[in-house]
């Protein structure tokens, strides 16, 4: 099973991946974790992936370009079956019955 993981803070992600369960579960060939920069996606010289609101207001959103982007990448991989999962604070709550439900 393939888990593809879009983000603009990779490394982050790594440790998780090379402790206990996850890389048993890696070692072993049930799963692969292939975690992509979105940064890598970006068009302009700092790579950035965020921008301020075109409307005004607080904070920055994220640049649809380099997101769909990778989001196009990772879809172009050969993969039976694919399950694409946007976690967004507008979404419903993440929980365990959730995740049991995708799983």
């Amino acid at each position: 099973m393939l888990f593809s993981i879009l983000t603009i803070f990779p490394d982050l992600l790594v440790s998780p991946f090379r402790e206990g369960i996850l890389r048993r579960a890696q070692t072993e060939g049930i799963i692969t974790v292939d975690i992509i920069n979105i940064r890598n996606f970006a068009t302009d010289k700092h790579a950035m992936t965020d921008d301020r609101p075109f409307g005004g207001g607080e904070g920055m959103v994220m640049k649809p370009e380099p997101l769909a982007d990778s989001v196009k990448a990772v879809c172009k991989k050969d993969v039976k079956k694919r399950r694409t999962i946007l976690l967004s604070p507008q979404g419903p709550l993440f929980s365990q019955s959730v995740a049991e439900e995708l799983s």
